[in-house]
C-alpha cells in the first residue's frame, strides 16, 4: 500500500501532462483546419474570379464575332454599289460605243406617271456605263432600275447577268437607285468593269419594292 501511495503523483503527473499533450495538439488540429479552410476560400475566390474572366473573353469573342460580321456586311454592300451620281454620265465616256433610248410608259405603269419622260444611255467600252434621266416623276418616292436581257415587247424580260449562273445582284447585274426630287427629276448613272454585249437589251424603271409595277421601258 505505502508504494501505491507513492506512485500516486507520478500517475496524476503523467495524466496532466497527457492532458495538456493532447489540448495543444488540439489547438494544432483546429489551427491547420482553420488556415487549410481559409487556403481553400481563396482558392475558390480566385477560380471565381478566373471564371468571370473567362466569361468577359467570351463576351469579347462574341463583340469580335460581330464585329467580323459587320465587316462582311459593309464588304457586300461595296460589291453592291448601285449607282454614282457624280460619276462620269455615259454619254460623255471617251471612246465608247453609246446608244440612248427613250422611255416609253407599260402597261403595268400604276396611276400617275403619265407625265413621265426620260432617256436611258449606254457606254460599252472594256467596261459599261449607263445613265438614266427622269421628268415627271412622282416626288420625293424611291426608284429603281435594271439592265434587263430581253426587249420592252416583253416587259424587258429578266435581267441582264454577266455571269447567266451568277448573283441577282451587282456586281453580275446593273441596278440604278435613286430619290426623285421634290420637281419630280431623276438621275443616275451606274459603272461596271465589264463589258455588256448585245444581250443587254432594255433598261426598265419602277418604284423600289414594286418590281411587278414596272412604269417605263427604254430600249436600247
Amino acid at each position: 500500500m505505502t508504494r501505491i501511495k507513492k506512485q500516486q503523483p507520478k500517475t496524476l503527473i503523467a495524466l496532466v501532462v497527457l492532458c495538456l499533450f493532447a489540448s495543444a495538439c488540439g489547438s494544432t488540429s483546429d489551427g491547420a483546419l482553420d488556415a487549410g479552410a481559409e487556403a481553400q476560400s481563396d482558392e475558390t475566390t480566385e477560380v471565381g474570379d478566373d471564371a468571370e474572366d473567362m466569361d468577359d473573353m467570351d463576351h469579347s469573342n462574341d463583340d469580335m464575332d460581330d464585329m467580323d460580321d459587320m465587316d462582311h456586311s459593309n464588304d457586300d454592300m461595296d460589291g453592291m454599289a448601285m449607282g454614282d451620281a457624280d460619276a462620269t454620265p455615259a454619254s460623255e465616256v471617251v471612246g465608247a460605243d453609246i446608244t440612248k433610248a427613250s422611255f416609253a410608259l407599260l402597261d403595268s405603269s400604276p396611276e400617275g406617271f403619265e407625265q413621265l419622260d426620260g432617256v436611258a444611255t449606254i457606254a460599252r467600252y472594256e467596261g459599261t456605263t449607263i445613265t438614266i434621266e427622269f421628268t415627271g416623276l412622282q416626288p420625293g418616292l424611291d426608284y429603281i432600275s435594271h439592265l434587263h436581257a430581253g426587249s420592252c415587247d416583253e416587259s424587258g424580260g429578266p435581267h441582264f447577268k454577266f455571269d447567266p449562273d451568277g448573283a441577282d445582284a451587282p456586281p453580275n447585274e446593273i441596278h440604278l437607285t435613286f430619290t426623285s426630287t421634290p420637281e419630280g427629276l431623276g438621275f443616275m448613272t451606274a459603272e461596271n468593269d465589264m463589258a455588256v454585249a448585245d444581250e443587254g437589251q432594255s433598261v426598265v424603271v419602277h418604284l423600289a419594292g414594286q418590281m411587278s409595277d414596272k412604269i417605263a421601258c427604254a430600249q436600247l
